[in-house]
């Protein structure tokens, strides 16, 4: 049964890390909220917060919202209103 070796998913995630640029989270937020090819979504500026919380949230007092393929220091955690 083929598998992925600790060090090759490893190796995945540090490359990963700054090449999706904030494009990923937005992408999977969108999955997360239902985006398909036969499913269109609509977006505003509320109906993301639940789905930025499902992926994102880390017990932050302030209920900030960890990114962690962030390529910055600075973007490694977003507000909870970030949707």
């Amino acid at each position: 049964m083929p598998y992925v070796a600790a060090g090759t998913l490893s190796d995945a995630l540090e490359d990963l890390r700054g090449t999706a640029e904030h494009f990923l989270k937005i992408w999977l937020t969108l999955k997360q909220m239902g985006l398909d090819v036969d499913n269109l979504i609509e977006v505003n500026t509320r109906n993301p917060t639940y789905p930025l919380q499902r992926l994102f949230a880390y017990g932050h007092p302030n209920g900030r919202l960890y990114v962690p393929f962030a390529h910055t220091k600075n973007l490694l955690t977003m507000a909870p209103e970030a949707g």
